[in-house]
Formats: structure tokens, C-alpha cells, sequence
């Protein structure tokens, strides 16, 4: 969806102070229609369609997260999130394109021709009491985790480190704003009134630039240490400076990131990273120490000097990425993971070639040992780890120029990615411009090759030699 006009920048916000009175929970800022940005023309027409649906059946419903976020940065948003208090087998109810998903977040996907808009219900902040005053819902045991897939959807189950295992405790819209991660993402768009509702700050932190974390950082840490990978994703990707109190402990609890899923931190990498932010969202990962601890065959290969140098490829790298990404060259998962793990890779394999008296670095072997060592810690498809050893197993096939050998080698599925890599490496390093010179020219020119076809319309001029018959045994 492209967008009609570009936003405001949040600074010509205009923000008067007009509260509502929620008890204990802070007092919302509510901007009108004419003190902000955002307009119906901006946003996505299905999500403009769940909204008014919702707000059709008597529920209250807000466009909600980074689509506000993103128009008032003046940004396009990548999708849009809608909260409210219905439930999600009530959203299911009202919508027949509506799917639920997830268990430790349960929430509604409605999904139209070329889109999705995620409708997630108003959570609780805090766990509900009991009358003698204490928690209803207990820190859960060993068992209690294996079990989980067999416990109720409805209620908060964490663990004794305060993990949060699953969370569907309805609540309000102050509770399900304060209950987020960061302040730039609590802000909701009313398509009622046209009006933003900020309880958390988040209009005054945009202006600043300034991404804070809400509550206690080490608390909000602890309860979802993907939070940490995603402080660094969004101070990347906006541009925005991590305030100290949210970046100090990033470096204390940054072990605990492999307490997280794994499918959750391929996933958050993969938006890190694939982006035109690549190398700014690499160096935060080094500097807070996350990038260590998830890949330390990486990182100790980074500490090894070459010639009284460090490594400084992968730094390059990432910028190439990010110049890919800006000039509309995607770049593939195998490719940023075949960048990233190169280094051990190749280390290990040219170690299993002298161990074993080999000519050439054993690649497919050294692939295999370096991504089980990393599976445990991220889920890395068995597809892309077959795509990261034909990769780099350009290495090896791009010297090959003899013969049919190009033409075979073109004909690999992984063969655009490896030659990616193979120009980007020989671009960086300075080697190989001869090589790379004639494979630019063979895949210019070269006819696709293919083996000749057998005639078999023509009959050989050998004669076939008469099959042996034995004679019949007489009865």
C-alpha cells in the first residue's frame, strides 16, 4: 500500500493536555484530529474495515503499535496491529476470515486477499489477587512447563526467573498500553474521534528520539529477554538513542537471551538485519553483547588477528547488506546467515583438511558442525543450512572454469546467491578480479549448456548376438 502524502515529523505535533481520570492508572494525553498527523488516507483500508466493524458491534477498538509509530515518523507502516476488548473467539465470531493463533499470546489473525491485521485483546498489567492478597496465578514448576500445551489458554504462567510462558489475562487499554515494551509503541489512533491516546509518554520520547523501556528495565528483561533484541532492532532501525537505564542492563542479563525461543530469535534476527539499517543494528549487537553470546563461533573468530589486524570483514558486510536493502536488492536468509558464519566455516573446514590430508577444505562437513552448535540457540531451517553449503561451497566451484564444469555449476539453485557472496567477498577483499571478470563475461555470453542427446531413431551397424536356448527337458 503506498502511501497518499508523507506525515508531519512528530515535532509539529501540537499536544494538549486533556486527561481522563482512570484511578491509579495514569492519566491518558489525548491529541485531536488537529494536533497530529495521522489520517484515514494512511492507513490500510482493511484495517480502517476491522476497526469500524468492531466499533459497529458496541467493542471499543484502536489501531494500535508501530503503524502509529511509523505515520507519525513519517514512515510507511509494514502492517497493522489492531487492539480491543473483545475476545478472540469473539473477534472469530464477527469475522469469518478471522483465524486464532499463538498460545503464550493468543490472538486473531484476519486475513483478507493480500493482507493481515493481527486483532490482539487488551491485556492486564498486573496478576489478579486473590482475597487474602496474594497471587492467584503461582510461578509454575519444571512439569508445569513440559505441561504447558495442556493447560488452559486463559491466565499468565511464568517461570520462577520470571519468564513469561504464556500471558492472556484480559484487561484495559491503560493495562494493555503499559504492559508493552517501549514507550514509541504504546500510542493508539481512536477511529472514532480521529484522536492519538498516549498513556505512556510516547509522543514526548518520538520527539526526542529517546527509546525507553516502560517499568523496570531488569523486570521487563527478565520476563521476555527478546525485549533486548528488540531495544537494539528499534534504536537501528529509527534511529533512535537507548536511554540508561533501559541499555544498561542489556549488557548485565544479555545471558539470558538464550533463554528466549528460538524460533522467536530467528525471526527477530532476520528483521534486524534484513534491513537498511544492517550495520548500525550489527555494531549495536556487538557493543551490547548479545551478538557474543549468540554467536561466539563468530565472535571468537572476530578476536583472532590476521597480520596485526582484526577481522573487519563482517563489519563490511553488513554495510553491503544495508546497501543492498536500500537500492531494492533483497537479500536472502541463507546469504545473511552464510555472511555471518563464514568465518568459523571456513576455519573449521580448512582444520578438517589438514586432519585428514585433503586438497580442499572440507565445506559440507564444517557447515553441519558449525550449525548444530548453533541450533540450540537459534532455529536455523534445515533449508537455509542446505543453501548456506552451497554458498560457500563457491569457494571451491568458482575457480573450476574448464570444461562444462560453469555450465553444471550455473545450473545449482544456489548458484545466485554463492555468486553474490563470491563478488562481494572478492569486491571487499580486493582478490580474484581476473576470476570474477570471467564469469561476468561466460554468464553474458555462454549458451546454456546441456549433454548430448542419444539418437536412438538410428539402428548400430553392430549385429545383436543370438540368445542362448535350452532345449526342453523331456518328460
Amino acid at each position: 500500500m503506498a502511501l497518499k502524502r508523507r506525515a508531519a515529523r512528530p515535532t509539529d505535533i501540537d499536544i494538549p493536555m486533556i486527561s481522563i481520570d482512570k484511578g491509579d492508572l495514569p492519566s491518558p494525553v489525548i491529541v485531536p484530529r488537529s494536533g497530529h498527523p495521522v489520517s484515514r488516507k494512511l492507513i490500510s483500508e482493511n484495517a480502517l474495515k476491522v476497526l469500524r466493524r468492531l466499533n459497529s458491534q458496541g467493542y471499543t477498538a484502536y489501531l494500535a503499535g508501530g503503524a502509529v509509530r511509523d505515520i507519525l515518523l513519517g514512515r510507511e507502516p509494514k502492517d497493522f496491529d489492531v487492539v480491543t476488548n473483545a475476545t478472540p473467539e469473539e473477534v472469530k465470531s464477527i469475522f469469518r476470515n478471522a483465524f486464532l493463533i499463538g498460545r503464550r499470546f493468543r490472538i486473531a489473525h484476519i486475513r483478507f486477499r493480500a493482507e493481515i491485521i493481527e486483532v490482539s485483546t487488551f491485556r492486564a498489567l498486573h496478576e489478579p489477587e486473590t482475597p487474602d492478597g496474594d497471587k492467584a496465578i503461582q510461578p509454575v514448576t519444571e512439569e508445569d512447563i513440559k505441561d504447558s500445551k495442556r493447560k488452559p489458554l486463559e491466565g499468565r504462567i511464568h517461570t520462577e526467573d520470571g519468564l513469561i510462558l504464556r500471558d492472556n489475562v484480559w484487561g484495559s487499554p491503560a493495562e494493555d498500553a503499559l504492559r508493552r515494551d517501549f514507550t514509541v509503541n504504546t500510542l493508539f489512533y481512536n477511529l472514532r474521534d480521529f484522536s492519538i491516546i498516549d498513556y505512556a509518554g510516547g509522543l514526548e520520547d518520538l520527539k526526542k528520539g529517546k527509546l525507553r523501556l516502560i517499568g523496570d528495565p531488569e523486570e521487563r528483561y527478565r520476563e521476555d529477554p527478546v525485549r533486548m533484541l528488540r531495544a537494539v532492532r528499534f534504536a537501528a532501525k529509527l534511529g533512535f538513542t537507548i536511554d540508561g537505564p533501559s541499555l544498561v542492563p542489556i549488557a548485565q542479563l544479555k545471558d539470558h537471551i538464550l533463554s528466549a525461543n528460538s524460533s522467536r530469535l530467528y525471526e527477530e534476527l532476520k528483521k534486524l538485519w534484513l534491513s537498511d539499517e544492517a550495520e548500525k543494528g550489527y555494531q549495536l549487537m556487538r557493543t551490547t553483547g548479545l551478538f557474543g553470546v549468540l554467536f561466539p563461533e563468530t565472535e571468537n573468530w572476530l578476536d583472532i588477528e590476521e597480520g596485526c589486524y582484526p577481522h573487519t570483514f563482517l563489519g563490511h558486510a553488513f554495510q553491503w547488506i544495508e546497501d543492498e536493502m536500500r537500492s531494492g536488492r533483497e537479500v536472502s536468509v541463507p546469504l545473511l546467515f552464510a555472511i555471518i558464519l563464514c568465518g568459523p566455516i571456513m576455519a573449521k573446514a580448512k582444520s578438517i583438511q589438514e586432519a585428514a590430508g585433503q586438497k580442499l577444505p572440507a565445506i559440507f562437513p564444517a557447515v553441519k558442525e558449525v550449525v548444530s552448535g548453533i541450533q540450540s540457540r537459534i532455529s536455523i531451517p534445515r533449508r537455509d543450512t542446505e543453501a548456506i553449503k552451497g554458498i560457500l561451497y563457491g569457494e571451491q566451484r568458482f575457480p573450476q572454469i574448464r570444461g562444462k564444469r560453469p555450465f553444471t555449476w550455473v545450473k545449482n539453485p544456489h548458484f545466485a546467491d554463492a555468486f553474490r557472496y563470491f563478488k562481494m567477498k572478492n569486491s571487499l577483499e580486493g582478490d580474484g578480479g581476473e576470476l570474477l571478470a570471467w564469469w561476468d563475461k561466460f554468464l553474458e555470453t555462454a549458451e546454456p549448456w546441456s549433454p548430448p542427446k542419444r539418437d536412438y531413431s538410428r539402428k548400430s551397424g553392430r549385429r545383436r548376438r543370438p540368445r542362448k536356448r535350452t532345449p526342453a527337458k523331456k518328460i
